[in-house]
C-alpha cells in the first residue's frame, strides 16, 4: 500500500497513541528507557524502518519480566527485528545434510550490566554475535560480521540492552526426524535459575548429494596464507561453505604438492599457466599425485579480453593453442570479461573446456555468447565493488539461482578474502571479500553464510529439475535479476519476499522427500 504524506502522518499518529500507552506500562526500568530512546530517534527522523525496529523492541520489552528473554527473528538476513514463534524457542526446518541459520533477539531486562552464558552440549549448534561494519560506499553501518561468542559462549549486555545473535545449525550428523535440544541462558552475576530455551530442528529425510553439481569459484588462494594453522582453518571453512574450485600456485611453489594432496577429490584445481614445454610433464606430475584430467584445468590468464583484442588477448590465444597442441587431454579454464566480444572468442571456443564469464558480459548478447559457452562446462561470476553493502539474499544466496536460471552449473564472485577490512579506511577504493581473515583463520559473515545456502539451494533445484515447481520457484526468486548491475545492486536489494521464498523451499524439500 502506497501512502501519501498526510496519510502517513495520520497512520503514525494513530500508532503513536498505542505505542505511548505501551511505553507507559513499561515503567522506569533501563529497558524502558532504551526503548523510549528508540522511539524518540524514530520520531525525530521518521522512517518505516526506524519505527519497525522500535516497535519490535517494544514488543520484546513487553514480554520481558526480569529474566533473560530470547525471541527468534522472522528474517535473519535483513536488519528488521520482526519476531516469529514463541518466546524462548527457536525452530528450524532442514535438509538431512546442510547448514541453516537463525537469528534471535536477547534482552537484558535487569537494572545492571549482565554477562549471559548460553549453555548447550550439542555439536550441531553454533552461536555467534552479529557485528556491524561501516561500508565504504555508503558510510553506513551494516550488519556483516558473525564472530563466535566469547570463550564460554558469553555475551555481555548493558541494562536494558537487546542484542541480535546468530545460530548456525548443522544437520550432517543428525538422523531424520525432530530433534529437541534445551539451552540454558543465565547471567553470571545472578542467583536466579537459568532460563530454559527449546531449540527444535526438523530434519528431513531428503538429503543433498555428497559431491555438489554446483561449482563455486571465489578465487580462494590457500597458498598465499603463510601460517599453517590459519591456512588449514581457511581450507576447512571454504570446503564447508561449498567452495569446490580452487586455484593452485605454480608447480615449483613449496606448497603446491601438499595442497594438491589436501584438496584432490574434493575440488576442481586450477593450475597456473605453464610453459608449452612443461605441459606434458605437469600432467604426469598431477597423475602421480592421484589427480585425473577431469579434476583439474589450466588457468592461463585472468579475464581474457578485458581490454578488448589487445596484446594480452593475442598472447592468451597463442598460449591456449600451444597447451592443447602439447596435450589435447588437458582442460583449460577461462573467465572472459569486459571487451571479450563473441567474434573474438569464437575461434578458440573449441580449446576451452570450462567457461566462467562475467555475468554482465553474457547479458550483453545472450544468444551469441550461448553458442560459445553453452557447449562446454558453463559457470559465471560477478565482481561488484563495495560488497559489504550488497544484500546477502539478493546477491550471495541468489547467485546459484541465477546460474540455474541461465542453464549453468556453477558460479561465484570475486573474492573469498581480500584487504583486511577490520577498520574503516578511506584509502581503499573497493571492499571485496566475503570473509575476514585472522591469525586463527577466517571469520564468517552473513554474506558467506548466504553463499553456502545458495549452493545448497542449487542442489535441491538440480535434483528436481524439469518440474513445474522448480520452474515456478526459479521464476519467482530470480525476477528482475536481469536488471541487476554493479551500480543498481548498490541501491536495490534485488531480493524477493523471504517468507514466500522459504515457502517455495519447503515445497521443494517435500517434493524431494517424495522422490527419494
Amino acid at each position: 500500500v502506497l501512502l501519501n504524506g498526510s496519510e502517513r502522518q495520520i497512520l503514525y499518529a494513530i500508532s503513536h497513541d498505542a505505542d505511548d500507552r505501551a511505553l507507559l506500562q513499561l515503567g522506569q526500568t533501563p529497558l524502558a528507557a532504551r526503548v523510549r530512546g528508540d522511539f524518540l530517534a524514530a520520531r525525530q527522523q521518521p522512517s518505516i524502518e526506524r519505527f519497525d525496529i522500535a516497535r519490535a523492541r517494544l514488543r520484546a520489552a513487553e514480554k520481558s519480566k526480569g529474566a533473560p528473554l530470547l525471541q527468534q527473528l522472522a528474517n535473519p538476513w535483513n536488519e528488521s527485528l520482526e519476531i516469529t514463534g514463541k518466546p524462548n524457542a527457536i525452530e528450524l526446518r532442514m535438509l538431512g545434510n546442510e547448514y541453516e541459520s537463525a537469528a534471535f533477539l536477547l534482552t537484558n531486562s535487569n537494572n545492571d550490566v549482565a554477562t549471559f552464558r548460553i549453555e548447550h552440549d550439542h555439536t550441531a549448534l553454533e552461536f555467534r554475535d552479529v557485528q556491524r561494519v561501516r561500508a565504504l560506499s555508503t558510510g553506513r553501518l551494516t550488519e556483516d560480521l558473525l564472530p563466535k561468542l566469547a570463550q564460554g559462549e558469553l555475551i555481555t549486555l548493558q541494562p536494558g540492552e537487546q542484542r541480535k545473535l546468530w545460530l548456525i545449525a548443522n544437520s550432517h550428523g543428525l538422523a531424520a526426524g525432530t530433534h529437541t535440544k534445551t539451552l540454558r541462558i543465565g547471567a553470571l552475576e545472578s542467583t536466579s535459575v537459568p532460563k530454559s530455551v527449546i531449540v527444535t530442528l526438523h530434519v528431513s529425510r531428503a538429503r543433498l548429494p555428497e559431491q555438489f553439481t554446483y561449482k563455486q569459484c571465489h578465487w580462494f588462494y590457500p597458498a598465499n596464507i603463510a601460517d599453517d594453522r590459519a591456512r588449514e582453518a581457511a581450507i576447512a571453512d571454504a570446503l564447508a561453505h561449498g567452495t569446490n574450485v580452487i586455484p593452485l600456485p605454480s608447480a615449483s611453489h613449496a606448497r603446491h604438492d601438499a595442497l594438491v594432496q589436501r584438496l584432490k577429490g574434493r575440488v576442481i584445481l586450477l593450475a597456473a599457466r605453464p610453459k608449452p614445454e612443461e605441459v606434458s610433464a605437469y600432467a604426469a606430475k598431477m597423475k602421480s599425485l592421484g589427480v585425473d584430467y577431469k579434476d583439474w584445468a589450466y588457468y592461463v590468464l585472468d579475464e581474457p579480453g578485458l581490454m578488448g583484442k589487445d596484446a594480452a588477448f593475442h598472447q592468451w590465444v597463442v598460449d591456449v593453442t600451444a597447451i592443447k597442441h602439447a596435450d589435447p587431454n588437458v582442460r583449460i579454464y577461462a573467465n572472459p570479461a569486459g571487451g571479450a566480444k563473441p567474434e573474438m572468442l569464437e575461434p578458440v571456443k573449441h580449446l576451452i573446456d570450462i567457461w566462467q564469464p562475467d555475468r554482465h558480459l553474457v547479458l550483453g548478447d545472450t544468444a551469441a555468447y550461448a553458442k560459445i559457452f553453452g557447449e562446454k562446462t558453463y559457470w559465471h561470476y560477478e565482481a561488484p565493488a563495495d560488497q559489504r553493502n550488497l544484500d546477502p539474499l539478493g546477491f550471495y544466496r541468489m547467485k546459484p539461482w541465477v546460474a540455474f536460471q541461465m542453464g549453468m552449473t556453477g558460479g561465484g564472485y570475486w573474492v573469498h578474502s581480500y584487504s583486511p577490512y577490520w577498520f574503516f579506511d578511506r584509502t581503499f577504493a573497493t571492499e571485496y571479500g566475503a570473509v575476514y581473515m585472522t591469525a586463527e583463520g577466517p571469520v564468517t559473515t552473513k554474506r558467506w553464510e548466504a553463499s553456502r545456502d545458495g549452493a545448497e539451494d542449487f542442489e535441491l533445484l538440480w535434483q528436481l529439475r524439469g518440474s513445474k515447481l522448480v520452474d515456478d520457484a526459479v521464476a519467482f526468486v530470480t525476477k528482475d535479476q536481469e536488471l541487476a548491475t554493479d551500480i543498481s545492486r548498490q541501491v536495490s536489494p534485488f531480493a524477493p519476499d523471504y517468507t514466500k521464498w522459504m515457502d517455495y523451499r519447503g515445497k521443494l524439500i517435500a517434493a524431494l522427500e517424495a522422490k527419494q
